[in-house]
């Protein structure tokens, strides 16, 4: 079987498990929940059909002998999809990612206002082929394959926390690195220049979260839009950084290695 066949079959497996791991009971409620690769491992270990495919996956990687963790290190090092642009894209294909979410903005006035629709069609980015359409692979992919939180403002450290994507609404995305954030702020005194990535991923994902989750819920009296913004904007003044900084947050160059990020 080749190597990407074996880390797709691998992936599926970590993604139905995930599915059932990364959730923790709160207030009554089940909610997302980022785990470490040794989280998981232990999560997993009593997991029979899971253990077996990933020593299958350990020939092949001739790691024959490794411990689980460092086995699913390896598959997720290879598979797992950042959850910040900046992590994902290069230069080039955060311009195209800023053409777009320029469509995506104008479509959602056109939504408040019912402005007429040839807006979108006008203003619609011409990929340079299929593959390269990122509104569109980004949101499959990540319905497919584990997103990743860094624990550092760079790829792929030793430490890394994921969940499985697919599993998350965009409200849900936001609550975990939200989490994250006040774990690493309060626990782990953080400074600003390594909360930064993650109020970055919060900045991201609130366009999403004010068109899809912006209904008052009876028990809180806000809605997630609400209290999402509010958090973050709190931690922006917190830590003394604007949207926009962080939307133009970039992770520092990492010399020589390391996964390619997409065009």
């Amino acid at each position: 079987m080749p190597r990407s066949a074996r880390h797709c079959k691998i992936g599926c497996s970590t993604g139905a498990r995930l599915a059932n791991y990364g959730t923790v009971p709160r207030d009554g409620e089940t909610v997302p929940r980022l785990l470490t690769i040794n989280q998981l491992a232990d999560a997993l270990r009593g997991d029979a059909d899971f253990v077996a495919v990933a020593r299958l996956l350990a020939v092949h990687l001739e790691m024959r002998d490794a411990d689980l963790a460092a086995i699913l290190k390896a598959a997720v090092t290879d598979e797992h999809v950042p959850y910040l642009a900046a992590f994902r894209y290069k230069d080039s294909g955060l311009r195209k990612r800023d053409e777009w979410e320029s469509v995506w903005r104008k479509q959602r006035e056109e939504d408040v206002t019912d402005n007429d629709s040839t807006l979108r069609c006008r203003s619609t980015p011409r990929p340079t082929s299929p593959s390269r359409l990122t509104g569109v692979t980004e949101a499959s992919s990540m319905c497919r394959r584990s997103a990743s939180s860094p624990t550092q403002a760079r790829i792929l450290m030793v430490m890394v926390l994921c969940c499985w994507a697919g599993r998350l609404d965009h409200a849900e995305q936001a609550d975990a690195l939200s989490a994250l954030v006040t774990e690493r702020t309060e626990i782990d005194s953080w400074p600003t220049e390594r909360i930064a990535p993650l109020l970055a991923g919060l900045v991201e994902v609130m366009p999403w979260v004010w068109q899809w989750h912006n209904v008052d819920d009876r028990d809180f009296g806000s809605s997630p839009a609400e209290d999402f913004q509010a958090f973050l904007d709190d931690q922006r003044q917190r830590h003394g950084v604007t949207e926009e900084e962080l939307r133009q947050w970039r992770p520092t160059a990492v010399r020589g290695g390391g996964r390619k990020r997409v065009s």
